[in-house]
């Protein structure tokens, strides 16, 4: 390397690091000094702690497609390989992963010899793939390319989305607070591409509604003093409408002139109930919710608007029995609904509305609960009397005469005055040595608590349920996961359906058997000696729950341990560093 090399590298470096700060010094006769202050400033950044990410480079990736997205003219792959410090074949293997990630948003890179590469595509996809890879997507806190323009920490979004609810308010229009901070994003990324609007088309079946257009014209009046220099034009207004229009909440339940919106959720509920033995039907409110939410959904995907929702993969995680059903349904709403694949980042409120419906189940289905004081009768009416002071609404109570005889079957739970000698089969049992001590909170507590969740989860972890991979692309782990569980002989006959995969967050990807090709009750954990880059996030685990039986009551409880394992990065990491399916038991228990 030669010195001209290392003074332009340096130059460059300065040109980043100092954006904001004056990270990087020069001092003459002395050379570079990299500021204390700077450690502080990296170590805040919570992305910027993920070995993962920085190590394996995704970084790259990131700053390649921010410099392609804002650049109009070709780029030499030279002067690209030169600025993020690689080789020629390096940055080809580099711009195969980038290309995959702006198809996401019908972008394509042209390349042309002697000139270089390219993004072309529509303006308002142009205008989603920013807001994604400078906003919201992960890889945005990756790179700091250009974010004096648009900078996710810029102090204009907060009286934007201030000034978006209270307009909206006025206008009797609703939004979710992930929608008014999308539409915040839009509005800056329409102030800086104020000379591109002329490039702005509209579906031809798309009308502006006038209370949609005064909305946005009050929005951008509103905000136009945050944007000196800068002047909203009618075309502005005309987009914001557009975002406006697709991403508003429907109050009122739509009129479906083709049925086909109230046909999908006819499907959807038998899917569900078929599926998972539950039945929302009763549940109107939840049903008028989701048919105005399809209607919406079905408009933005076939408008190619995608919405990015960053709770989306909080929800997967924490909701995970509800994140199941979606994932059942999704192939119905694709295909039914919309003749695309439905995007990941429409199933967070589909997760939502569906966790919203289970909780009603719940609150609808009564407990019976066994009460079994030794055959005292006054004990029995004690016991009686002070739990029905402090019983939950949820529950109920039967008086047992005995323990040896077969218990009711819709009996879950005893509560009991003495220890027994041996647990009662398939019965979650309370010993009561003091009543006093018993509020309802604990009672609850108590009978929602799986007796032995160890004897639960080994039904489903065997030697066969830890999986190491060497695989380095999403494509080679879906194919040894494929050939892995084929020759452990958990797949049924003359059947080879795809497994559905989901990014879910926290590293990790939940595996589901869609098309019920696995026989046996599993759960599977898959690590990767390499973490990789899947779809959108960074990923070194994947997991699967397969029970026997559609409906199976363990469904729900192995839902929940693998939600709070998901949830906790000392337990992932420790799943990720097993050997075994005991040390696998220890993470996840």
């Amino acid at each position: 390397m030669t010195s001209k090399t290392v003074q332009k590298d340096l130059s460059h470096l300065r040109s980043q690091l100092n954006q904001k700060h004056n990270y990087l010094q020069a001092k003459r006769g002395q050379g570079f000094h990299l500021a204390d202050e700077y450690q502080l400033a990296a170590s805040s950044l919570e992305l910027s702690r993920n070995k993962d990410v920085i190590l394996n480079n995704y970084d790259r990736l990131a700053y390649l497609i921010q410099r392609l997205l804002l650049q109009p003219h070709y780029l030499r792959y030279e002067d690209l390989a030169q600025e993020i410090f690689v080789s020629y074949s390096t940055l080809s293997r580099c711009m195969k992963k980038v290309q995959v990630l702006l198809q996401q948003y019908q972008l394509q890179l042209v390349q042309k010899p002697n000139r270089g590469t390219c993004v072309v595509g529509s303006e308002i996809q142009f205008r989603c793939a920013i807001a994604a890879y400078f906003y919201q997507n992960f890889l945005s806190s990756l790179s700091n390319y250009q974010q004096d323009i648009y900078d996710a920490h810029s102090a204009l979004l907060e009286p934007i989305r201030q000034i978006i609810t209270t307009q909206s308010l006025k206008s009797k229009v609703h939004f979710s607070d992930p929608m008014v901070a999308d539409l915040a994003i839009h509005v800056l990324i329409a102030a800086q591409r104020l000379d591109l609007e002329e490039d702005l088309e509209y579906p031809t079946n798309w009308i502006s509604d006038p209370q949609l257009e005064a909305l946005a014209l009050n929005i951008l009046s509103a905000s136009q003093a945050l944007f000196p220099g800068k002047l909203f034009t009618p075309q502005t207004v005309n987009y914001l409408a557009y975002h406006l229009d697709l991403k508003q909440i429907l109050d009122t339940k739509v009129t479906d002139l083709t049925g086909k919106v109230d046909a999908t959720l006819d499907h959807i509920l038998a899917e569900i109930a078929d599926n998972f033995g539950i039945d929302f039907t009763a549940q109107r409110r939840l049903l008028s919710f989701l048919q105005r939410h399809l209607y919406q959904l079905q408009r933005r995907v076939q408008r190619q608007l995608s919405v990015q929702n960053l709770r989306t993969l909080v929800y997967f995680r924490k909701y995970l029995f509800a994140a199941k059903m979606v994932i059942s349904v999704a192939p119905i709403i694709s295909r039914e609904l919309l003749d695309y694949p439905l995007p990941a980042s429409e199933y967070g409120a589909l997760i939502l509305y569906f966790q919203s419906g289970l909780e009603e189940l719940r609150l609808q289905h009564k407990q019976i609960i066994g009460l079994y004081a030794e055959n005292d009768c006054a004990k029995e009416l004690l016991f009686q009397a002070k739990i029905a002071r402090i019983t939950p609404p949820a529950l109920d109570f039967q008086i047992l005469h005995s323990l040896t005889t077969e218990i009711p079957p819709e009996i879950t739970t005893i509560i009991s005055t003495r220890a027994l000698k041996r647990p009662v089969a398939l019965k979650r049992l309370i010993v009561l040595d003091d009543l006093e001590e018993l509020n309802s909170q604990k009672l609850l507590h108590q009978i929602q608590t799986i007796a032995d969740p160890q004897q639960v989860l080994k039904k489903y972890l065997r030697p066969e349920s830890f999986l190491q991979l060497t695989a380095q692309t999403k494509d080679e782990v879906q194919l040894e996961i494929g050939r892995y569980l084929c020759q452990q002989g958990f797949f049924k006959e003359n059947l080879a359906a795809p497994l559905e995969y989901e990014e879910i967050g926290n590293g990790l990807v939940h595996i589901q058997d869609l098309n019920r090709i696995i026989k046996v009750n599993l759960c599977l954990i898959v690590s990767l000696t390499k973490p990789i880059l899947w779809d959108d996030t960074v990923i070194k685990l994947l997991f699967l729950i397969k029970t026997k039986r559609d409906g199976d009551q363990d469904l729900e409880f192995l839902c929940q341990t693998f939600s709070q394992f998901a949830n906790s990065i000392p337990r992932i990491e420790q799943a990720y560093h097993a050997k075994n399916s005991d040390e696998l038991l220890q993470a996840l228990n």
